[in-house]
Parts: structure tokens; C-alpha cells; sequence
């Protein structure tokens, strides 16, 4: 594993931002309803931080009733004042009509010089202030209801404002949060690399790194990984003067340097590839690698069959002919004559 401690900080920064967002999103939502804190649904993964939020969703509501309420009033005021004026309207109505009836009576009076001319003129002037009073009357209920009608429009423009809110602010923390998922999922991306996963079940093999915390290059070698539950194969290091001789589908005979083949026995095997690129060993010389294939890799061992495991070392012995007992007493002398006949 690679040193997480940066990608990782960087994921959980990203996640709580996430959070935050998600339930900004959830408490905008809810506000655009008639019934926020019911509407409210936080996501399941962010608990720690719901109360703060549901709190912080009924102050926001309490504001908001709390200037309706305001606005509320000053209609509730108008209406009781409309109410008022609407009486003093009907009685003043009233008030005028008598006056009339009085005048009316008062003129008939008046033909037949049964009254004082001033009489009539008093009462007429009372009718007139009547009207005139009746008419103010009538304008301050006008104003009442223009006053009534801008409360009302005043109520629904803070509304619509605040919807308008709401949604400009909805929209941004949607925004902000498929920006934060992208980026969670790129973070995540590179936290998954942080981890070196073989593509295989096996066992590690020429691990070149055994330092804690220790600094690897570009494109290094950090281990082998051997296959499990695959059929064995060695690799064997064939010297320059025997590769001639060693060619594939030659049956071996392997030793395994773990069980003394004294006493435990030998494994089969058989030649499956033979390199044709030699490498360079210090005490050896050229060498040759090889692939043998075994034909069993599991060995009797005090009575229980033991399988091998990958990185035992071996010997195997390469069967590259037969040779009868009358050709190695010859041997030497053929290679005698061979070398005498070359002095000449």
C-alpha cells in the first residue's frame, strides 16, 4: 500500500463538503413547500448532522412566518379600520337621509311663510356638512382599500422573492454537488490506486522493497506473485556446455532440496521450454533458463501427501539420452585419438 494519508484526507474533505451540500439540498427543498419541516428528508448517511440542520430549516421558517405575520397584522389593521369607516359610512348615510326629510318638510314650511327663512337655511347647511362629511368618509375607505390591495401584493412579492430564493439557491447546490461527486469519484480513483491489488491469487516471490515508508521509481519491480491453484513449473538454470544436448518434451527427474530424496523420493518432470538468451552468472558463466513442467507436485511425506509451494528450490536432473556401459570405458579414448589425430 502506498502512503494514503494525503488522497485520503482529500476524500474525507470532499465527503463531509458532500454532506453539507446534501442536506442544504434537502432543507431548500422542504422550504419551497407549504409544510417545511414535514417535507424535510435528510440522506440517511449524513445523521451527525441532521439536527443542526433541521434547526437550522426551523429558523428559517420561524423567519419567514414571522414577517408574514408582521404583514398579516397591517391587513388585519386595514380591515378593522375599513370596518370602521364602512359603519360611519352607513350611519352618516342614515344621518342624511333624516336631515333630507327634515329639509323636505322644512321647505314645504317655508312656501306658506309658517317658518323664518333662517331656519331653512340652517337646516340646509346641516345637510351639506352631512355630504361633505359623507363624501370624506368615502375617500378615506378608498384609501383604506388601496392601502388593503398594496399590503396584499407586498405579502405575495415577499413570498415570490423567497421562492426565488430558494430555487437560485437550490440550483447552485445542485450544481455544486454533481461538481463534488465527479470529484469524489475521481479522488476515489486515485485512492484505489493507492492500494496494489495482484490481478491473481498467489504467493510473493523477490519482494525488492522491504522498507516501511520506503521511495520506489517509475515502472520498478516491486515483487513476483505465484500463481495458486495453478500446475507448478520450475525454473531451471541449464550450464552452456549441457544446452546442446537439453531440448523440450526430455523427461527429468526432479529433487526437492526440502525432503531428501533418499528418503522421500523423486518428482517427474518433463522439458516444456528451453531460452535461447543466455544470461550471465558470476560464478557459472552463460546459463540458459529453462521450463520444466511437473508431472505431480505433491509429495508422500510420513505418511500424508505434501504439496509443494512456490519458491522450493530443486535439482533437476535432465535425461538427454542413454549411452551403453561400453561407450563410457571408450569414451576416453575416443577423445584421445580425436585430439592425437587434430595434433597431426
Amino acid at each position: 500500500e502506498l502512503n494514503p494519508v494525503g488522497i485520503d484526507t482529500e476524500v474525507l474533505k470532499v465527503s463531509e463538503q458532500l454532506a453539507h451540500r446534501s442536506l442544504e439540498k434537502a432543507r431548500l427543498t422542504a422550504l419551497l413547500t407549504s409544510a417545511p419541516l414535514s417535507h424535510f428528508s435528510p440522506p440517511a448517511d449524513t445523521e451527525e448532522l441532521i439536527e443542526a440542520s433541521r434547526a437550522l430549516l426551523q429558523r428559517e421558517f420561524d423567519e419567514v412566518n414571522a414577517e408574514l405575520e408582521r404583514q398579516d397584522m397591517k391587513i388585519a389593521v386595514n380591515q378593522t379600520n375599513d370596518e370602521s369607516v364602512q359603519e360611519q359610512i352607513s350611519n352618516q348615510k342614515t344621518l342624511i337621509q333624516n336631515i333630507e326629510q327634515r329639509l323636505k318638510a322644512l321647505r314645504t314650511l317655508a312656501k306658506t311663510q309658517s317658518i323664518a327663512k333662517i331656519d331653512l337655511l340652517e337646516k340646509e347647511k346641516e345637510w351639506l356638512n352631512g355630504k361633505a362629511l359623507l363624501s370624506e368618509m368615502q375617500g378615506k375607505q378608498k384609501i383604506l382599500l388601496s392601502e388593503k390591495q398594496s399590503y396584499l401584493q407586498e405579502k405575495q412579492r415577499y413570498m415570490a422573492e423567497k421562492k426565488r430564493d430558494y430555487r437560485e439557491r437550490l440550483n447552485k447546490v445542485q450544481e455544486n454537488i454533481s461538481q463534488l461527486k465527479q470529484e469524489k469519484i475521481k479522488l476515489m480513483d486515485r485512492q484505489r490506486l493507492q492500494m496494489l491489488r495482484s490481478p491473481i491469487d498467489g504467493v510473493v516471490q523477490e519482494l525488492s522493497v522491504h522498507t516501511l515508508e520506503g521511495v520506489v521509481s517509475s515502472a520498478q519491480k516491486l515483487m513476483s506473485i505465484v500463481p495458486e491453484d495453478t500446475h507448478l513449473e520450475i525454473e531451471a538454470m541449464v550450464l552452456n556446455k549441457d544446452v546442446g544436448f537439453v531440448l523440450p518434451g526430455q523427461t527429468v527427474e526432479v529433487k526437492v532440496d526440502s525432503f531428501p530424496y533418499t528418503r522421500y523420493g523423486t518428482l517427474k518432470g518433463e522439458v516444456k521450454h528451453v531460452s535461447l538468451d543466455a544470461v550471465e552468472d558470476q560464478k557459472q558463466g552463460l546459463i540458459f533458463p529453462t521450463r520444466i513442467k511437473l508431472m505431480d507436485d505433491t509429495l508422500k511425506v510420513d505418511g500424508q501427501l505434501v504439496r509443494l509451494s512456490a519458491g522450493m528450490s530443486v535439482n533437476a536432473e535432465i535425461k538427454t539420452g542413454k549411452r551403453r556401459v561400453i561407450d563410457y570405458l571408450l569414451s576416453p579414448l575416443q577423445q584421445y585419438q580425436y585430439e592425437a589425430m587434430r595434433e597431426r
